[in-house]
């Protein structure tokens, strides 16, 4: 049993950082009486995951923070006279590449004409040469410095993420399809508790998921 105290939340969406505490298996209320049992004076906030039963405890006395969409999940706060809330900004890349092919051809005629004293030949070459350009755009759409996870790997594809604080990369080909598959070189500590093996780093930094 915790004391009551005035919390705010955010739905859809979760903070951005260093995990402090992971809790499994626990409902919204007692995750946050968890975070309140700590110490409410550290704590910036937490993230609720509904799919998962599962939260993440953040320790700060920072109040300007930053968060980002993400689908059944709520970031909970403390309720605080003045908090800074920054939505991630969306990045979109945009790559091109052009081809040029060229193609030739050559069409010869000769013409031959004979009198009693002399033969006379002519002959004409015509030579047309085509050129077809071809430009290909493609733009990839992306939150920057967002948090590797399942959602935002299988809906962003191949992005920078970010996890602990190490810059990773999502790869979303799996053996059967799309997948939630992420890279942290050298591997960046347990990751998310829905990957496979609990959150286990594998081959030096890899971290698998399906969609």
């Amino acid at each position: 049993m915790c004391d009551s105290i005035i919390v705010g939340k955010i739905n859809n969406s979760i903070m951005i950082g260093t995990v402090n505490r992971l809790l499994l298996n626990v409902t919204k209320d007692e995750c946050i009486c968890e975070m309140m049992k700590i110490n409410v004076f550290l704590l910036s906030g937490l993230n609720y995951f509904s799919t998962n039963r599962s939260c993440e405890l953040f320790y700060s006395n920072n109040n300007s923070i930053v968060i980002e969409y993400n689908v059944n999940s709520d970031f909970i706060f403390i309720n605080q006279s003045a908090i800074s809330i920054t939505n991630k900004p969306i990045i979109t890349l945009t790559t091109t590449s052009t081809t040029t092919s060229t193609s030739s051809s050559s069409t010869t005629r000769t013409t031959s004409s004979t009198s009693s004293s002399s033969t006379t030949t002519s002959k004409t070459t015509s030579t047309s040469t085509t050129s077809t350009t071809t430009t290909t755009t493609t733009t990839t759409t992306f939150i920057f410095n967002s948090t590797c996870s399942k959602y935002y790997c299988c809906t962003f594809g191949p992005t920078p993420c970010v996890y602990n604080n190490h810059a990773c990369a999502c790869d979303n080909t799996g053996v059967n399809g799309p997948s939630g598959n992420f890279f942290c070189r050298n591997c960046t500590g347990q990751g998310p508790s829905t990957y496979y093996g609990g959150g286990g780093c594998y081959y030096g930094g890899w971290y698998y998921s399906g969609c």
